[in-house]
């Protein structure tokens, strides 16, 4: 006898287009609403003719100048440190002694 093998193909929708779109266009308004809040609350539809200050009035700043300083300071200066050593008293191999000089030349 014969065996008859049938196959059949079920057709699957991945949906993948349908999702990427709707990702896409919500982060495209969220990015609109980010860039007009920004411009809103960041001052550019607001004239630019008026004051410049946050608060429509002038600032009063006072600054007081710092304390003078206590003028008797002690600074205590650094000790003074012993002289250094002499020099040997006794001529070194390089000196020639008083007995021995130089020929002259006639």
């Amino acid at each position: 006898m014969r065996e008859v093998h049938e196959v059949h193909e079920v057709p699957t929708e991945s949906g993948g287009g349908v999702a990427s779109g709707m990702i896409v266009g919500i982060v495209l308004v969220l990015l609109v609403l980010a860039v007009a809040l920004f411009a809103y609350f960041g001052g550019a539809f607001r004239p630019s003719s008026g004051p410049t200050q946050p608060g429509g009035g002038p600032t009063n700043v006072q600054v007081n100048p710092p304390a003078n300083p206590p003028s008797n300071i002690q600074v205590n200066p650094p000790q003074q440190q012993a002289p250094a050593p002499q020099a040997p008293a006794q001529p070194g191999p390089s000196y020639q002694s008083p007995g021995q000089q130089a020929p002259n030349k006639p």
